[in-house]
């Protein structure tokens, strides 16, 4: 019986050039489906911990500013630190895999990208680590889960999937055939669902822009930060092909797979010139 997946996708940041976000950025969380049940009950075994109750939605942003609910935290730093620890323990040992979409939206406008290219781009990258993912199972099945946005965005996303799905596309990427039978659907959740998978997509798009700053230079974290921590279980649960992994047709689709996909992709006199500075 094939394996059966999921996909939970969810955006930070907006591609419109005018809003003040710096980057947009897609996280596709990847679980297989009879490990869903165990990890929210983690989930919910961590928040009953400290709040008694288990509907706490898990925000990088209010995690980090001590914002929220997360408040409690503000004037008790010990009670803080001991949830931090636990937390990123909980993040360290949840079943899934991580694959991201940056966009660098002052590099994007600069050579001509418009919105609904930052969206399609972005959008593109993590479907195709996930159908690649899905193909190097012996094509398991697998489902693809969108927090809704707004209808423009969320009829861009749709797209994509009937873009992999068509002849044509089929046709240029021959590795790829069958795609309908793989993915086979796409909906799209709102916050209310409360769903956990969606909360760390969240969490590992605040890792990734941290991974972003970190690999080009433009910040660098104290190695005990929170920061830090939180890139290096992000590195651990990015898609990238194993190691020991010796079958010819799975390393095939494994290299298809990027993990992180810093866009607009840096060209070798962009890359070379930073090397000189």
């Amino acid at each position: 019986m094939s394996k059966q997946y999921k996909l939970f996708i969810d955006e930070t940041g907006h591609p419109h050039q005018n809003d003040r976000s710096k980057h947009f950025v897609l996280v596709g969380i990847i679980i297989q489906d009879g490990h869903q049940e165990a990890l929210k009950i983690k989930a919910d075994q961590l928040r009953f911990k400290y709040w008694d109750r288990t509907n706490i939605v898990l925000h990088s942003e209010e995690i980090g500013k001590r914002k929220g609910e997360f408040a409690i935290f503000q004037n008790q730093p010990q009670l803080g630190a001991k949830f931090e620890r636990q937390f990123l323990q909980f993040l360290s040992t949840v079943p899934i895999l991580v694959t991201t979409g940056v966009v660098d939206k002052v590099r994007a406008y600069r050579v001509g990208w418009k919105e609904e290219t930052i969206i399609n781009k972005t959008n593109s990258a993590v479907l195709l680590d996930y159908l690649a993912f899905l193909y190097a199972q012996d094509r398991a099945h697998g489902r693809v889960v969108y927090e809704a946005s707004t209808s423009r965005r969320d009829s861009l996303y749709l797209n994509a999937f009937y873009t992999l799905a068509s002849p044509n596309w089929q046709r240029v990427n021959p590795d790829f055939q069958g795609v309908r039978e793989v993915l086979t659907s796409v909906t799209f959740a709102n916050k209310l669902n409360d769903d956990i998978e969606i909360q760390l997509a969240d969490i590992f798009s605040y890792a990734a822009i941290c991974k972003y700053h970190r690999d080009n230079g433009t910040k660098i974290f104290a190695t005990n930060s929170y920061e830090a921590k939180l890139i290096k279980i992000l590195e651990k649960k990015l898609l990238v092909k194993p190691v020991s992994m010796t079958n010819p047709t799975k390393k095939k689709y494994y290299r298809k797979v990027q993990g992180t996909t810093i866009l607009p992709p840096y060209n070798k006199k962009q890359t070379k010139k930073k090397k000189t500075v």
